[in-house]
């Protein structure tokens, strides 16, 4: 059980109950609530008026609404014709699921939908992080395999899940979960700082660096009693797993005052691998075009760090994820 402090639920985000909606849909095609969120949503040529038509062919011909799409040229005229077929289509070519886990299948919907876009585009204009949200639902559901079966089953865990948090509202036996912003002012017996890999936490290079690293201050002073930091050597971003390296803020800490469990720092021996030595340009499917600057080997794992256009940092082993990279060839 846990409280969430200064911030809405997961699962009650504008971004998750529209990536849900299209998965309960999909799930049960007589379900109007979802039906009416994912129709025109990102906009596709389908507004209030389109909705009630179809919604009308659906009661009359006592058909679900994906069977009603199908039929639209019965009943609808224009550029409606269309955008309805076009969107059955849509809907139908995710009968298959493909992918090696639900989360690929999910990632795909919400990809093909429009829905990453749409809030990629929104997250531009209002500095917000819901694109973050959603790969966070794929990551979700990368634990069960992709079928109809599993996806009623992440369906209803999600529901028991919110059922279980509803209840414990009143109930004061909940750990409390807060962002590094909310917790300025508060103080707290026990603090758990989890999630410190570079890239993860401090997530901004350059001139950014310098306000985490004042969030990171903030974090760890409101402690009382005990504090503790956890990382992962990898994790689960997107629906795939990436090989992360430890947050460079906890190296800063003098090591007489960390007790460490596990290995603080990983192993690792450089190297000039020729495939993807430094100065080499790639092309990764999610994050664009970039160029490796260190190549690192750990575990016998080929290791290469990578800043993108985007200015953003990536660090990957081609071993796991080499269908998602290409090379471009080295930079001018």
């Amino acid at each position: 059980p846990y409280k969430l402090v200064g911030a809405i639920s997961f699962y009650s985000r504008e971004e998750i109950k529209d990536a849900l909606s299209y998965l309960t849909f999909l799930n049960n095609p007589l379900d109007e609530v979802a039906f009416t969120r994912i129709l025109n949503k990102p906009a596709r040529g389908m507004g209030k008026k389109t909705m009630e038509k179809i919604l009308a062919e659906s009661f009359s011909r006592n058909t679900d609404f994906k069977e009603a799409l199908f039929l639209a040229d019965n009943y609808l005229s224009g550029r409606a014709v269309k955008s309805a077929l076009d969107f059955h289509k849509m809907l139908t070519s995710w009968d298959m699921f493909e992918g090696e886990h639900l989360g690929i299948y999910i990632k795909r919907i919400i990809m093909e939908s429009g829905l990453y876009e749409y809030y990629k585009e929104i997250d531009k204009a209002d500095n917000t992080e819901k694109v973050g949200n959603l790969e966070e639902l794929v990551s979700a559901a990368a634990e069960f395999p992709a079928s109809k079966e599993s996806l009623y089953e992440f369906l209803e865990l999600i529901a028991l899940d919110q059922s279980a948090l509803d209840k414990g509202e009143d109930s004061d036996e909940r750990i409390v979960l807060i962002t590094m912003h909310n917790t300025k002012g508060l103080e707290f017996d026990r603090v758990i700082v989890t999630g410190l890999e570079d890239g993860l936490f401090p997530r901004e290079i350059d001139d950014d660096i310098e306000e985490e690293r004042r969030l990171f201050y903030v974090g760890i002073t409101r402690a009382r009693e005990e504090l503790y930091f956890t990382a992962c050597r990898n994790r689960m971003l997107f629906g795939r797993y990436e090989y992360m390296r430890p947050s460079p803020f906890v190296e800063e800490i003098p090591e007489d005052k960390v007790i460490v469990k596990g290995e603080k720092k990983y192993r690792e021996e450089e190297t000039e691998d020729s495939l993807y030595s430094p100065g080499t340009v790639i092309y990764h499917e999610d994050y664009g075009t970039g160029q490796i600057y260190k190549t690192l080997f750990n575990s016998g794992h080929l290791v290469i760090h990578v800043r993108f256009e985007s200015g953003k940092s990536g660090t990957f082993i081609p071993e796991f994820c080499g269908h998602k990279l290409d090379i471009l060839g080295k930079a001018e």
